[in-house]
């Protein structure tokens, strides 16, 4: 009798696994969230414009390519600045997913979002911009401030696009 179950615990194991087999040589569609990662920008050079911090893949692959897709890790994508030939681009994102994806030999990519990726480069500054309070204190009858307002520290560096830095005051 106890060999019985035995068989029967091997009979459920071997039904689930053909059953996954089955299942996983369909096709499937799936949206995955793939960063994008910018290569070779120069220490002078920063973006004007902020680049989204992922693209949206959608995918159909059979069930058995899609996990191992999971398996070696999510792809990036990934942006060659010095492969630009202007300061001002336009990424079609559908057109150079391909050859600027790492892992693209698993991928059948049905569709893209977004579908252009605007790179438009500036020259790097730094400014020193002082850190204005504006807090408005309420009190209640009777309260009230003690002492000048202080903030610490009274100023910052910031850096980034010099059209975009000049324009903080």
């Amino acid at each position: 009798m106890r060999s019985r179950y035995h068989i029967l615990i091997a009979s459920i194991l071997f039904a689930i696994l053909m059953w996954i087999s089955i299942n996983m040589t369909q096709e499937y569609t799936i949206l995955i969230n793939t960063p994008i990662v910018v290569k070779n920008l120069l220490e002078n050079q920063a973006l004007r414009v902020q680049l989204p911090k992922f693209v949206s893949l959608k995918i159909k692959d059979s069930g058995w390519q899609l996990i191992s897709l999971y398996l070696v890790g999510h792809p990036e994508y990934v942006i060659d600045i010095s492969k630009l030939k202007s300061k001002n681009h336009i990424i079609q994102t559908f057109q150079s997913i391909q050859e600027n994806l790492k892992h693209p030999d698993l991928l059948k990519i049905v569709s893209v979002y977004p579908d252009s990726i605007i790179i438009s480069l500036d020259e790097y500054t730094n400014k020193k911009v002082a850190v204005v309070s504006q807090v408005n204190l309420r009190f209640r009858d009777s309260y009230g401030q003690v002492g000048p307002t202080t903030l610490i520290p009274d100023s910052v560096v910031i850096g980034g696009a010099k059209s975009v830095v000049d324009t903080i005051k």
